[in-house]
């Protein structure tokens, strides 16, 4: 302990040891992050955060598998796969972030990480952050200003706060966020954050498909949209894509329809007889915004970017047409 409070004061420049009263104070500085696949929460990351004057001493995290018996999502997120659908038309029409599959902190960011070496009162004795302790000191060989890394192993002598951590989670691979951890321990803090930034997905606007569709179960599932698309007149504004795939739709053609990621989202595909094929997506946004009328059709946009070339709304049916892709003919 003596030698530890030497080397935090000529190297690590520690005038005062800081001093916690118990471990739970001292979780804060822990650096959790959370992987999301799409908006789904699907594993906790667990690292020292430690002062970063000293990146050769940082650990490897610990990463968690997330067990619920509710899936948890990442709340304000709009999916990727329907960013084209207009805004009027979401189930939530206020800005939302795109999303992906990403690992989000949501422990503090603005902590400048924990301090190398604490008092901890609840336990009466000195805690280094990590096991080992480096520092730098002059190089005698090189030149004035040449220093050289020094490093000891001290978890054997003082446990390390990352010991702490480890002890409690490193024989897991998964945390349970229906399960009531002891209060100030490590994983009852993970928990807690985790909750805090996540919502239950019956609470989330977008649902998950729950299984692939025959292209005939979703062609059910559109009418009677799609069939008044079809039926229903023509107008002005019908051109490009959006006039051929009307126009062999009412010769009998029919598009291959198959599922996508979310509930009531769904791409599909019509063959023409030049060889190539007209694509797009559906979106339904029904139990959302269903005005009961399947007649009225909104051209929303006709663009040229990363998501197509037109979107069509019919009733609560959301029609993006990407384009035509086209096969090489022997």
């Amino acid at each position: 302990s003596v030698w530890l409070v030497a080397i935090s004061k000529s190297h690590w420049g520690m005038h005062e040891i800081p001093r916690f009263l118990n471990l739970g104070a001292v979780l804060g500085y822990l650096e959790i992050s959370v992987f999301f696949k799409g908006a789904v929460a699907m594993h906790v990351s667990v690292s020292i955060n430690s002062l970063r004057r000293e990146p050769s001493s940082k650990k490897d995290p610990f990463v968690l598998k997330i067990s619920s018996q509710q899936m948890r999502c990442q709340p304000g997120i709009l999916p990727e796969e329907i960013k084209w659908v207009p805004a009027d038309l979401r189930p939530s029409p206020r800005e939302m972030s795109l999303s992906g599959d990403r690992w989000i902190l949501v422990s503090d960011e603005d902590s400048e990480g924990i301090p190398n070496v604490f008092f901890l009162e609840s336990e009466g004795r000195l805690m280094p952050a990590l096991p080992k302790v480096t520092w730098h000191e002059r190089d005698r060989r090189g030149s004035q200003d040449a220093t050289v890394e020094q490093c000891r192993e001290i978890g054997r002598e003082l446990l390390s706060f990352f010991q702490v951590v480890e002890s409690e989670i490193s024989s897991l691979k998964e945390i349970d966020l229906d399960k009531d951890y002891p209060s100030g321990s490590v994983l009852e803090h993970i928990r807690k954050l985790v909750l805090s930034s996540t919502v239950p997905i019956s609470e989330y606007p977008f649902k998950p498909a729950t299984g692939e569709l025959s292209s005939e179960e979703i062609q059910k599932k559109l009418n009677p949209h799609w069939k008044s698309f079809v039926s229903g007149p023509w107008r002005r504004s019908m051109t490009g894509h959006l006039a051929n795939l009307k126009y062999y739709c009412e010769n009998g053609e029919l598009p291959r329809f198959y599922s996508l990621d979310l509930e009531n989202s769904f791409g599909f595909r019509l063959r023409t007889r030049d060889h190539s094929w007209i694509v797009g997506k559906v979106f339904l946004s029904s139990g959302w915004r269903d005005d009961g009328d399947t007649t009225h059709l909104r051209l929303v946009s006709r663009f040229r970017d990363n998501y197509g070339s037109e979107v069509v709304s019919f009733g609560s049916m959301n029609l993006l047409i990407a384009g035509e892709e086209r096969t090489d003919r022997h």
